[in-house]
């Protein structure tokens, strides 16, 4: 009978370094999770905020507003200052007391971000600006004020944040424009910062 001697040293090499090089091809997929997981995260808040904008809309078309300016509920606020400027006010949870903007929820803290119901700010929400690009880290999601009413930006706190440009920025962009009596909303996904 022939004894079982094993693996010689070197077929136990050859082994090692097959692992070795599976290892090194396969490790970048497994790096690059946490952006994956972060542009999946922006996706989701941008399917949110499209569903809170339809709603939103909606009521705004029951009850009047759609063809207000600035509104608060059904009550006209000619002015921009009226409907409050980024983050002044606090979140509303009665739909009347939503900020809109020719029936589309304004980009602040008593506009979108109330129909977002907290999900995304603390109890004492804030927007920064965002040439300061402060965030507080007990966040999950920072808010970046960009311009009063108009646009906001909202980015993980795990993220590179906001800076403005597709390709620093981990964030979604909401955007209301104004044109003529009319105004649109779009949100933008910038994951080159991810």
């Amino acid at each position: 009978m022939k004894a079982n001697q094993g693996f010689t040293l070197i077929e136990l090499v050859v082994v090692i370094v097959i692992l070795g090089i599976l290892a090194a091809t396969a490790a970048p997929k497994f790096m690059d999770l946490q952006k994956d997981a972060r542009v999946s995260a922006i996706q989701g808040l941008q399917g949110a905020v499209k569903s809170a904008v339809n709603m939103g809309h909606a009521k705004s078309i029951l009850n009047g507003s759609d063809k207000m300016k600035y509104a608060i509920g059904s009550k006209d606020n000619t002015t921009a200052a009226n409907c409050g400027t980024g983050d002044d006010l606090k979140i509303q949870d009665d739909m009347a007391k939503i900020c809109t903007i020719y029936g589309y929820p304004a980009a602040s803290v008593n506009g979108i971000m109330s129909l977002l119901q907290q999900s995304f700010v603390s109890s004492d929400p804030r927007a920064f600006d965002a040439a300061n690009a402060a965030c507080d880290a007990s966040e999950d999601w920072c808010v970046y004020k960009v311009t009063d009413n108009l646009k906001l930006a909202f980015a993980p706190k795990s993220s590179a944040g906001y800076t403005g440009a597709e390709s620093t920025s981990c964030a979604m962009e909401y955007t209301v424009t104004i044109s003529g009596d009319k105004a649109t909303v779009k949100t933008t996904v910038l994951k080159g910062g991810c």
